[in-house]
């Protein structure tokens, strides 16, 4: 009796030692983050703000048709462009921080708007030139 209770515990133990050893080695396989993933997630939420911004000014003073010109073009904004736009907010800053092994001309955030050109009527795009 006390043996077929030994070696069931040796098997318990064993399975979870197997167990463990499996899940560990899985986790080190995948990477914990993607760099140029977050780069393009913070990118282009700081184009949501920064066109979220722009259109409230067009509406404001009755200018939301000068968007047609842009549908195909898109209104491209740098990391120049954005340093400019949020030299006042310092989380967002310290986000473009992030960006530091990038051109900051050619990383840049195109924003499409579309008709019929409401407050959520665009997409956008990323172009993330970096050094990593």
């Amino acid at each position: 009796m006390k043996n077929k209770i030994l070696i069931i515990s040796i098997i318990i133990v064993l399975v979870i030692a197997i167990t463990l050893i499996f899940f560990l080695f899985i986790k080190k396989d995948k990477p914990l983050e993607d760099p140029k993933k977050d780069l393009e997630i913070n990118l282009k939420q700081m184009g949501e703000q920064y066109y979220n911004s722009f259109y409230k000014g067009l509406v404001g003073s009755g200018n939301v048709n000068i968007l047609e010109a842009y549908v195909e073009l898109g209104i491209k904004v740098n990391i120049n462009g954005l340093e400019v736009f949020y030299e006042s907010d310092e989380e967002a800053l310290n986000n473009l921080k992030s960006f530091s092994d990038c051109d900051k001309v050619e990383t840049r955030v195109i924003i499409y708007p579309k008709a019929p050109f409401g407050e959520s009527d665009y997409s956008v795009d990323t172009t993330i030139e970096c050094g990593t």
